[in-house]
């Protein structure tokens, strides 16, 4: 069987401001919306996200997109080139059959253990208080 490799490449400036204009922005935490934009900048469908701590699902900040495992290696090494504070990056296999709905669109996760994710956890520089890195 072949492998298939998937075309993450960047928007075009009119691409990405569509998707910038068109995005939930109120419903991303403030926390992880760097890292949303900089995925979806180069070409990753973010799935799920997270800012962590206090008050939320998940304890660190966190990233879900769709792709393969070569997509994940992209995506961790282009959190790295903008300075973010990544902690783990991971295959995510989940038997969940939830399904995300905002309007009229709706989009299952995890529904089988052959349909996985791609995660990314960071963490919080105490120095800066964010996802990035101090320099």
């Amino acid at each position: 069987m072949e492998t298939q490799y998937s075309t993450n490449s960047l928007l075009t400036a009119e691409e990405f401001g569509t998707i910038i204009d068109k995005a939930p922005w109120h419903e991303i935490d403030k926390g992880i919306r760097s890292a949303v934009e900089i995925l979806i900048f180069h070409g990753f469908i973010t799935i799920e996200s997270c800012q962590g701590g206090k008050g939320h699902p998940y304890a660190d900040p966190m990233v879900r997109f769709e792709g393969n495992e070569f997509d994940l290696i992209i995506a961790y090494e282009t959190c790295l080139a903008y300075n973010l504070n990544v902690l783990e990056a991971r295959r995510v296999y989940s038997k969940c059959t939830d399904i995300i709905k905002r309007g009229n669109w709706k989009k299952p996760i995890g529904q089988t253990y052959e349909s996985p994710t791609n995660e990314i956890i960071f963490c919080i520089a105490e120095s800066t208080g964010t996802i990035f890195s101090p320099d």
